[in-house]
């Protein structure tokens, strides 16, 4: 053989291996790839490690056939984080990709659960308990929370029991624990459970926030105070971080590191009314009572519905020598006792009687006549969460949805005054 005729043959067999490797990388690049990232995926998933499942879908998004796959994968995972329209949307590529639709119901009823549509999930919460596999912390939360708003306390707990033997890891368990003991008072239970959620998960700042409220019906004012002070070293900006400093400060008795700490809440948040209700105590304690009329004024002007709330600016106007202004939200509160004593006992009933549309719609009037017309409106939803036909509950809604309305410019109003002056002149 010449050497043009060993060289045309030499050239010849390399383009054939070269064809081959080329072949062979697009089927490693278009076909193994993209199989073992769906794969992973799917682990991931079931791991419930969402960030690197979602890096993993966008590398299966390039290059994987599997379309309907990938966008189910997502939609799951977009469920998980409560972002239902992106997950929406997923879910109709999917479908249009040809997904199995048992599979794309089921996510449908798991974001129902998610959302509090607990009525339109009566018929499948025994399918998702059966099929529960990683989505079981959504499916037990989504149950308790509905249990709980039906005052069926024995079934949160059983599910929640359950859910914490499953879920070992998960700290949300016991975060919504230690609400529930926080529902029922039972403060030393839910400082317990609040503590185990953040033993496992630091950075949880619900739980550290419920941790240092208990702590603080405890009388644990210091170290309610290290909660709070947590999480403001997370953010610096939670305003109810510093509103529980400084009640806490208020009720350690220093008074000067209190007033510090709920005027700059005050300050972020004009309308901040737990911030100007303290800041109002504070100043009647420490016999300013011109300041703590100042401050309860506005928080009246927002909530005159409050008999407490009102007894406390009454106590502040007496002490200012506004005597005759005084009077009117003394005697207030005093008209208001009985009714709020019959509201403490129609409380007691709620929990032997859940399923009572009307003795819901009773501990709405009464709150909303004497406590909060925000909680009084909350009561009122509940009652049509039990009875969505309840009519003395849809005409009371219907009859002050403007009032609402005029509620929230109120405070709107408020919040961009900024000619009201927030620093006190006095150095105490």
């Amino acid at each position: 053989m010449n050497v043009q005729a060993w060289c045309m043959s030499w050239w010849t067999r390399l383009k054939s291996r070269r064809g081959i490797l080329a072949v062979g990388l697009v089927i490693v690049v278009f076909g193994v790839i993209p199989e073992i990232a769906i794969w992973r995926v799917q682990s991931l998933i079931e791991l419930r490690q969402h960030p690197q499942a979602q890096r993993m879908l966008s590398l299966a998004n390039m290059l994987s056939v599997r379309r309907g796959e990938v966008h189910f994968q997502m939609a799951r995972i977009k469920r998980r984080q409560r972002d239902f329209e992106r997950m929406r949307e997923h879910l109709l590529v999917a479908e249009s990709a040809g997904w199995p639709v048992n599979l794309l119901h089921r996510e449908q009823w798991l974001a129902l659960a998610q959302t509090a549509q607990y009525d339109a999930m009566q018929t499948h919460w025994q399918e998702l308990f059966t099929h529960a596999g990683s989505d079981g912390p959504e499916i037990c939360k989504a149950y308790v929370l509905g249990a709980m708003k039906r005052f069926r306390i024995g079934d949160a707990r059983r599910v929640l029991a359950a859910w914490k033997s499953d879920f070992p890891q998960d700290a949300n368990a016991h975060a919504v624990a230690g609400w529930i003991h926080g529902v029922q008072m039972e403060w030393s239970d839910a400082q317990t459970e609040y503590q185990l959620a953040l033993d496992l998960d630091p950075s949880d700042t619900k739980s550290r926030r419920g941790l240092a409220e208990a702590l603080m019906q405890r009388m644990l004012f210091t170290k309610a105070m290290e909660e709070w002070l947590t999480i403001l070293k997370m953010d610096v900006t939670n305003i109810d971080a510093r509103v529980g400093c400084g009640e806490c400060f208020l009720r350690l008795g220093d008074s000067n590191s209190a007033r510090k700490e709920l005027l700059a809440a005050i300050e972020q948040d004009p309308m901040q009314v737990r911030g100007l209700l303290l800041a109002g105590q504070l100043e009647l304690a420490v016999g300013n009572a011109e300041p703590s009329v100042a401050w309860l004024e506005r928080v009246v002007a927002v909530r005159p519905e409050d008999a407490e709330l009102r007894y406390t600016y009454g106590r502040a106007l007496r002490a200012a020598g506004q005597l005759d202004a005084a009077r009117e939200h003394l005697q207030y509160r005093l008209v208001a006792q009985e009714h709020l004593s019959r509201l403490v006992q129609l409380l007691k009933k709620i929990p032997f009687e859940p399923m009572n549309a009307d003795l819901r719609a009773d501990v709405a009037e009464l709150t909303f006549q004497w406590k909060s017309h925000h909680e009084g409106r909350q009561w009122f939803l509940t009652a049509l969460d039990v009875d969505p036909h309840h009519q003395r509950s849809l005409e009371f809604l219907a009859a002050h949805e403007s009032e609402f309305r005029e509620r929230l410019n109120i405070k709107n109003e408020m919040h961009s005054d900024q000619s009201y002056s927030l620093r006190s002149d006095d150095p105490q």
